[in-house]
């Protein structure tokens, strides 16, 4: 039995080695030398040889710093074979990872080696890139002589555009030093966010970490603007130091380098006053736009600026940092302004005489999510920097309000990324664009392939748009009239003819001058400053029409109402012994007065034949109650009817009675108006008429026939 399980082994042994030697036999021996699989034809030429190496094609190696990231300024090294010697015919190219923004580096030098030495494929070629402003995390790419020749992943440096508060983006910080209301946690949005991984919280005292940093939005009820990313930022409950604190905000995205960090962007932080009421806001910068690129001789510098309330108007004159890194700060010289015939155009924006809005306007600019007013700075950044490459920073700081007592706090300060300019010798390249519009295809929207449609004409974060901006005084054209009433100044708004006039000083100032068409004002702008206080001049019924014409741009403010516009109708009238008194005319902003009831008294029965009821303000207070009941002599001297409810721009007080008698047997009070609110929305509260007063009973003496008091007019 055991020989016989050896001798079955060592069978299948041999079976197993022939069959391998069988097929490694058949291999050697099938016609299939060079590589051809079974059913395939015979082969029997030897393959051709591999291809010579392309040594003239350029291609990119290498590019350093490694990991390969940076902020705007900073230089990278791009190594590989066969660049063009020729600076101009190599371009490198930042492209977005989304692809919505493509940059152009700025070459600053490039070495290639004709001469390789003996063996090399090729020759040897390095470049330095300066990387453009407004960089985003994407791919770094080399075209030589228009060729792809290679690319790798960039990592750029978290870039703040803006802060954004509350579901809507609109709400206010505030703190009592324990909790942050309406939320601890604030979105900051900007670029380059998806990498950030921790945040800093300067108090003004202490820089602390923030306990968590999250990516995106959270739950909200707003989208951000096209390419930007944003982090949720827990904050950390603080002690004020004043009625409003700037909180400074900086991110920093880890890498396995040195990690990058963003500039810092400042939020206000009001402290509350009673439930529903903080501090005055000065304004602070909820956004700012630096255009992308390598950037020469205008350049134009967008920020969204909010306070609250609206007060006063600003210096608004951004400042760059000379030279970067050293905390030296000069203000920005602007791009001169002139009309077609020559002369200074002093409707121009500046940076003097900024008007902020609240934060009960929303859409200013489509690169930002919180409230504000937009503007628009033009910088010549010739008159200010030396001819060749240029690395700054640009920040902004409202300052020297007018009036003075337009701020109780320092306004916030907003710091951009870094900044490249270019200035070259002689200036930088000028020209204009003109279209005529002269066939179908350039102005019609809907065709794809038209000069001015296809959806061609949208927001360029890269290269933002010129805007305009209110400016002050008085003038007589309406169509370039921009007209702000200031806070804490009167002023009387004719509306008869149209003109406006200061008259908190004697003699009057002319603000607006008598418009062409009766009863209405007309002008491009109007703003009212909250503090200012209006009052009208006119017939009480008539329409008060303000006619803006606007700027062309829908992105500026058209008329904004922050202060007091006074439209009270007139008084009601008392009312006599035989009739109620009427109510008063109605104003522009309310409705007309209710009139007071009227009641008959048969003296002769001392009972009451009828009474007409109080009639209820427009819009306004409810009528009040009369006393139709009669007291007997020697109990009452007099019973008077009850009080109609006032009206206003608030909500009007319930009717009172001073009388100081038994209350019981008596009506009711009227109720008090609520305010009256256009349907567009506009703070514009009107108050309604107050309700006519109810009518009651008196006796002259204890033992006289009773007689009757009429309400009066609301």
């Amino acid at each position: 039995m055991l020989y016989s399980e050896k001798s079955m082994r060592s069978t299948r042994l041999l079976l197993l080695f022939t069959l391998v030697f069988a097929v490694t036999a058949g291999g050697c021996n099938s016609g299939h030398r060079f590589g051809g699989q079974f059913g395939d034809p015979p082969v029997t030429e030897p393959p051709p040889p591999p291809p010579e190496p392309d040594c003239i094609s350029p291609v990119l190696e290498n590019v350093a710093p490694v990991p390969v990231q940076g902020a705007a300024g900073s230089t990278l090294t791009l190594d590989g074979v066969n660049f063009n010697p020729v600076l101009e015919e190599n371009r490198v190219l930042f492209r977005s990872f989304s692809n919505q923004t493509i940059l152009e580096g700025y070459i600053s030098n490039i070495n290639v080696d004709t001469t390789p030495p003996t063996g090399a494929c090729g020759n040897p070629s390095f470049l330095t890139v300066v990387v453009p402003s407004g960089v985003r995390s994407g791919t770094v790419e080399l075209f030589v002589s228009g060729v792809f020749a290679g690319a790798d992943v960039f990592t750029a440096a978290p870039e703040i555009v803006g802060f954004a508060i509350g579901e809507d983006g609109d709400s206010v910080l505030v703190s009592d030093g324990a909790v942050f209301l309406p939320t601890n946690e604030i979105v900051v949005y900007g670029y380059n966010l998806s990498t950030v991984t921790s945040a800093n919280i300067d108090d003004g005292s202490t820089v602390s970490p923030s306990p968590s940093v999250q990516s995106g939005t959270g739950n909200v009820n707003y989208d951000l603007p096209g390419d930007m990313e944003a982090v949720r930022v827990e904050l950390i409950p603080f002690a004020l130091s004043g009625d409003t604190s700037p909180l400074g905000i900086t991110l920093t995205a880890a890498t396995a380098a040195l990690p990058l960090v963003s500039s810092e962007i400042q939020l206000p932080a009001a402290t509350p006053q009673g439930p529903g009421e903080w501090s005055s806001i000065p304004p602070y910068t909820v956004a700012g736009l630096m255009p992308g690129g390598i950037r020469a001789g205008n350049i134009p510098l967008q920020f969204v600026i909010v306070g609250d309330p609206v007060r006063g108007r600003f210096d608004a004159i951004p400042e760059f940092e000379n030279p970067i890194g050293s905390d030296n700060w000069e203000p920005c010289s602007h791009i001169p302004v002139f009309t077609e015939t020559g002369d200074p155009d002093n409707s121009a924006f500046i940076g003097l005489g900024m008007v902020p809005t609240g934060f009960g306007f929303v859409g200013a600019a489509p690169f930002a999510v919180a409230p504000g007013q937009k503007m628009t700075y033009q910088w010549d950044s010739a008159a200010d920097l030396p001819d060749g490459m240029t690395i700054t920073k640009v920040r902004l700081q409202l300052g020297d309000p007018v009036p003075a007592t337009a701020a109780t706090s320092a306004t916030g300060i907003w710091t951009s990324g870094p900044m490249v300019v270019n200035n070259t010798l002689g200036g930088s390249a000028a020209g204009t664009v003109e279209e005529n519009f002269e066939s179908l295809t350039n102005y019609d929207p809907t065709a794809g392939g038209a000069v001015w449609g296809g959806g061609l004409l949208e927001f360029n974060a890269v290269s933002p748009e010129v805007s305009g901006a209110l400016s002050v005084g008085s003038c007589t054209d309406p169509l370039t009239c921009d007209v702000i009433l200031q806070a804490d100044r009167t002023y009387d708004m004719n509306s008869i003819n149209g003109s406006i006039f200061d008259v908190t000083d004697d003699p009057p100032l002319e603000i607006l001058a008598a418009g062409p068409v009766p009863g209405e004002f007309q002008m491009r702008t109007f703003a009212m400053e909250a503090g200012a206080l209006v009052q009208l001049s006119g017939p009480d019924d008539l329409p008060v029409v303000l006619r803006c014409s606007g700027t062309g741009n829908p992105e500026d403010i058209v008329c904004l109402l922050a202060g007091t516009l006074d439209l009270s109708g007139s008084d009601g009238i008392e009312g006599v012994s035989d009739l109620g008194g009427a109510g008063g005319a109605a104003g522009p902003g309310g409705g007309a007065g209710g009139t007071g009831a009227t009641m008959e008294v048969d003296a002769g029965t001392q009972t009451i034949n009828s009474v007409t009821p109080s009639t209820p303000g427009e819009f306004g207070g409810g009528g009040g109650g009369s006393l139709d009941l009669v007291i007997p002599a020697a109990i009452y001297t007099t019973r008077a009817g009850n009080a109609g409810g006032g009206g206003g721009g608030v909500r009007g007080d319930d009717g009172i009675n001073t009388f100081s008698f038994n209350l019981s047997n008596r009506a009711e009070n009227g109720s008090g108006g609520f305010p009256t609110t256009d349907s567009l929305g506009i703070q514009l509260n009107g108050g309604g008429g107050g309700g006519g007063g109810g009518a009651g009973t008196r006796r002259p003496t204890t033992t006289a026939s009773p007689v009757v008091n009429n309400g009066g007019g609301g």
